[in-house]
């Protein structure tokens, strides 16, 4: 299970939305893009829209979303769906993309955001306090940290064949992180989907191995 993030699990788990409700998940290819779809629409039951890159449309699609939007037309969102809106966006871009997914939710939506930093810190309070006042969509904040309970949780999907483990795209040892970036960065050309994952040598079995 060390390639299945448990983001998307504490971030969706908590919301109580009928079957047909509506999300967006930004960012659909990635490692928790990937499973957040799966979760949305093989457990809550949701319709799934997802942004990704043409190139990954196929694999967000099979996972699960029923329509996709290449993320590079984010600006024309807004126009699509600001009659429609969602009522779950999932956001692990940040930035613009978090302000801007506010003209495309639900006045009494929720917006699950894993992605903070000091960078969108402001921004992300100022929407959760305007939450709390109900001047604008709830802002779901979750801290993601090892739960017994959400990982057994996880387990049962996974054995049941609900969900499956996001693609491994790439494998870096832990000594070339720096390459593992860049590629994340999109340095080497459109990245794969997926998740890229960084190799620790165990020290005990080196030793080992040595002897």
């Amino acid at each position: 299970m060390a390639g299945l993030p448990a983001d998307f699990m504490q971030g969706l788990e908590h919301i109580q939305l009928p079957p047909g409700s509506r999300i967006l998940i930004h960012g659909g290819s990635g490692a928790v893009g990937s499973v957040a779809i799966q979760f949305a629409k093989r457990v809550k039951r949701w319709y799934v829209t997802a942004t990704c890159s043409p190139a990954n449309a196929a694999y967000c699609r099979k996972l699960g979303a029923d329509a996709v939007h290449d993320w590079r037309d984010a600006a024309a969102l807004p126009k699509l769906y600001s009659r429609q809106p969602f009522d779950v966006v999932f956001d692990v871009v940040g930035g613009r993309t978090t302000r801007d997914s506010l003209a495309y939710l639900k006045r009494r939506g929720h917006l699950v955001h894993v992605l903070i930093s000091e960078a969108n810190a402001a921004d992300l309070l100022w929407m959760y306090l305007k939450g709390l006042l109900g001047l604008g969509p709830r802002l779901s904040m979750i801290s993601v940290h090892p739960n017994g309970r959400g990982l057994g949780a996880i387990a049962r999907l996974l054995s049941a064949g609900t969900l499956r483990p996001p693609r491994i795209s790439a494998t870096f040892p832990l000594e070339r992180a720096s390459e593992a970036h860049a590629f994340l960065e999109g340095s080497r050309g459109p990245r794969p989907p997926g998740k890229v994952v960084l190799q620790v040598a165990h020290p005990v079995l080196a030793s080992k191995a040595a002897s």
